[in-house]
C-alpha cells in the first residue's frame, strides 16, 4: 500500500479476497486488492489490458472535501494505458484520487482513492490471474483500509496533476 492513505494503527495489509457488490436486484462479484506500491502500476496496465478497446473512465477527485466525479465516454483502452505512467504520481501518492475504467462487456476496473484496487464483473478469474502472477497472495481475513481510522495524504500539486489528467482524457 502506497504513503496516501496511512492507517492509524501503522498496519497495511496486503493480499484480496472476494465478496459481492449488493443492491437490491443486484449482485455482482467483486475482488478488492490491496497491493505493494512497486506493484500497483504493472498490476493496473496489466488488469486494463483485459477490457475492451473502449470504456467508461470515471475519475474521481475529494481534494474540495467533498467527492466530485467526472464520467467520460469512448476512452481508449490502449492509450489510457500508454498514459497512465505519466500520472503515476497521483495514482501512488493522492489520497484524494482514484478512477474507474468500466465496460458493460468485461467488467470494471477501480483504483479508489484509499489505493485498494477493486475489480468488479461477473468473472473474476482473468483478474484474480493477474493478481497471482504478480504474488499478492488471497487474504479471506483481509481488513480493508477503508475499514479503519487512516488518514489521507494529497498537495496543491496533486490537485493540479489530477485536473490534468481529467483534462488529458477529455480531448
Amino acid at each position: 500500500m502506497t504513503e496516501a492513505v496511512t492507517p492509524k494503527n501503522g498496519i497495511k495489509e496486503h493480499g484480496y479476497t472476494y465478496g459481492f457488490y449488493e443492491e437490491p436486484g443486484i449482485k455482482i462479484p467483486v475482488l478488492v486488492a490491496q497491493v505493494e506500491t512497486d506493484k500497483i502500476m504493472d498490476i493496473l496496465d496489466e488488469l486494463i489490458a483485459l477490457l475492451p478497446e473502449e470504456a467508461l473512465l470515471v475519475g474521481e477527485s475529494s481534494h474540495t472535501g467533498k467527492l466530485v466525479s467526472v464520467a467520460l465516454s469512448h476512452v481508449e483502452t490502449v492509450i489510457f494505458r500508454s498514459e497512465l505512467p505519466d500520472y503515476e504520481d497521483i495514482v501512488l501518492n493522492d489520497g484524494c484520487f482514484g478512477f474507474a475504467l468500466t465496460t458493460p462487456e468485461m467488467g470494471e476496473v477501480f483504483l479508489h482513492e484509499h489505493k485498494v484496487i477493486y475489480l468488479y464483473a461477473p468473472d473474476l478469474f482473468k483478474f484474480e490471474l493477474v493478481l497471482r502472477r504478480h504474488g499478492v497472495p488471497q487474504n479471506r481475513n483481509l481488513v480493508n483500509i477503508k475499514s479503519v481510522d487512516h488518514i489521507h495524504t494529497t498537495t496543491m500539486e496533486h490537485t493540479h496533476l489530477v485536473t490534468t489528467f481529467l483534462r488529458r482524457f477529455r480531448e
